[in-house]
């Protein structure tokens, strides 16, 4: 399918004149961790499995993802009968895509491999940024979604960019943007994230709406129905499995 394989990255991707603000981006930070349940809930969280359903062109894949502490990540979409399958074992990235044409676990490599093993970053980048050889910047307040918003910028090691508007008032994010070269590609990704709900202790966004430079038929929708913590998982379902004889 065209853009499957650019619906998989942008899944998973304003110039602001700087002004003294009383907060600095490390305190923002602090007060959106804590308002999303803290940092001691959000470590005592060890397994994460989301199950639900994204739309995209109209159509309606059935999702699961499984993330295991410390670097673990499963992903399951399902579609017409046929299951794709990204995974990551803390050493190798692979896939399965039946619709790419092939059943055949692939281990996956270069930008692709990048975009999927960030998906195991259990709690995301802001939280101990510079410990990941991050570092942050404050922007700003910027209006987004009819919302005053703390923008932050963060550049990772790579020198990936990416920005986060944080609600002034909540400390939630409601938007995350960044732009990623796949590839021959330079996609852009806004990604709006809403309807938080605690599971745990720890807040969630259950909508998540991502819309994508590559064009209307690369924007997607997704609705968790559910999100389980701490559930036992085995490590082996992250492991490549054997391509059948």
């Amino acid at each position: 399918m065209k853009y499957f394989k650019l619906l998989l990255i942008t899944f998973q991707i304003t110039l602001f004149v700087k002004f003294s603000y009383s907060q600095s981006a490390d305190e923002i930070i602090k007060q959106h961790i804590e308002a999303t349940g803290g940092i001691e809930n959000l470590n005592s969280i060890k397994t994460l499995l989301m199950t639900g359903k994204m739309t995209v062109a109209g159509m309606d894949i059935t999702f699961s993802q499984t993330i295991k502490r410390p670097d673990h990540m499963l992903i399951e979409m399902s579609m017409q009968g046929a299951v794709m399958k990204q995974g990551y074992d803390g050493t190798v990235a692979w896939m399965i895509n039946p619709f790419m044409g092939s059943n055949k676990p692939e281990i996956v490599e270069g930008s692709e491999s990048n975009e999927i093993k960030e998906r195991a970053e259990f709690e995301g980048k802001l939280v101990n940024y510079a410990s990941k050889g991050s570092s942050v910047e404050l922007m700003g307040i910027d209006t987004t979604e009819g919302i005053d918003a703390y923008k932050i910028k963060l550049t990772d090691k790579e020198g990936g960019i990416y920005y986060y508007y944080i609600d002034t008032e909540s400390f939630l994010t409601i938007k995350e943007t960044n732009t990623k070269r796949v590839n021959d590609n330079v996609i852009t990704s806004d990604i709006l994230l809403g309807d938080y709900r605690s599971v745990s202790g720890h807040l969630f966004p259950y909508t998540i709406n991502v819309k994508s430079s590559v064009g209307p038929m690369a924007n997607l929708s997704v609705t968790c129905e559910k999100i389980e913590v701490n559930i036992p998982v085995e490590d082996s379902i992250f492991t490549m499995p054997a391509a059948e004889k």
